[in-house]
């Protein structure tokens, strides 16, 4: 392994407006760990990060990682956890997720049981389940590593439809181009590190690592 890919990439953000969407489009995966830092003195709700409880911050924020796994126990269970959280709750995420329609259409609807790991779900019925899960808590900001690599490009877009309409911000971390197009910023890496950033017609027009994976993916 490079020095460069088992760098620590990091990437710090001034501002995260409500709603905003930031991406992260990176040519291959990286080896080592990403750190993105929103803020020094960042301003939450009109409050001073500072004087807040870090706890109550964390339970507004949600992740989805590309290895995330689902646990053995009913699809309630893994979209709810332990919350007390109801199954009206755990309906409305399903379909911010795009998972409803599959879901009734299950034998036991949302008690239909699943593997550790999803095993006997699709790969984009697993993702979109992790979807849910993120998204039942309502976030105000939504980390994406991934997440909705083995979705089709109608469930990306109901995906992408609801966290617009819950002006969750949004950083993700992706690998195509087609999911980056609607980014309010683009940061464009190359073996850990920052070798871009800009909004996507204006990188269009730029020699470098991005025109190139455009001429590769948008044809």
């Amino acid at each position: 392994m490079s020095s460069l890919r088992a760098a620590h990439a990091r990437i710090r953000l001034v501002s995260l407006t409500p709603g905003a969407r930031i991406e992260i489009l990176d040519e291959a995966p990286f080896n080592g760990p990403l750190t993105v830092r929103v803020g020094n003195q960042t301003e939450v709700i009109g409050h001073d990060l500072a004087s807040i409880d870090v706890g109550a911050i964390r339970r507004q924020c949600a992740v989805v990682l590309q290895q995330s796994r689902l646990l053995a126990g009913d699809i309630f269970t893994n979209i709810v956890g332990a919350s007390p959280l109801t199954l009206d709750d755990a309906w409305r995420a399903a379909e911010l997720a795009g998972l409803a329609d599959d879901i009734r259409a299950m034998p036991m609807g949302m008690h239909t049981v699943v593997s550790e790991g999803g095993s006997t779900l699709s790969g984009g019925q697993r993702q979109r389940l992790l979807i849910a899960r993120a998204l039942v808590r309502k976030p105000r900001v939504v980390f994406f590593d991934e997440a909705t690599s083995a979705l089709d490009n109608r469930s990306q877009e109901i995906v992408t439809r609801s966290l617009e309409e819950m002006r969750a911000s949004r950083i993700v971390i992706a690998h195509r181009l087609t999911t980056v197009q609607r980014a309010d910023r683009i940061f464009v890496m190359a073996g850990g590190r920052i070798v871009q950033q800009g909004h996507f017609e204006e990188l269009l027009e730029v020699e470098g690592l991005f025109q190139q994976l455009a001429a590769r993916q948008l044809v």
